[in-house]
């Protein structure tokens, strides 16, 4: 699947609706999530949810859009609309590269 695929090409029954649960946080140190595969604006994107500090010094989660790369970080952005997500599982093998050569 490209990193970017159009909203009509994918199944929603494992997508979970940010309305219902949103991805935890890595752990208490750092306040952003593992990266997910989002729909946001009719495309599947990867993206993470980052705790970010505005000017007034108010705390907000907000979306960052990792560009398709699915060990990246992300652009903070507060224009995102993302509706669903899903865990973003990484084959151990990506690359392909075997286990056992």
């Amino acid at each position: 699947m490209n990193t970017t695929t159009k909203h009509t090409e994918v199944t929603m029954s494992n997508w979970i609706s940010v309305k219902e649960a949103l991805p935890k946080s890595i752990n208490d140190e750092y306040y952003y999530s593992e990266n997910v595969w989002v729909l946001c604006d009719n495309e599947v994107m990867v993206m993470r949810l980052v705790l970010i500090q505005d000017d007034d010094g108010d705390w907000a989660w907000l979306w960052a859009n990792c560009y398709g790369n699915v060990f990246g970080d992300g652009k903070v952005d507060d224009d995102y609309e993302v509706t669903h997500w899903m865990p973003l599982e990484i084959p151990q093998n990506l690359g392909g590269q075997d286990e056992n050569p």
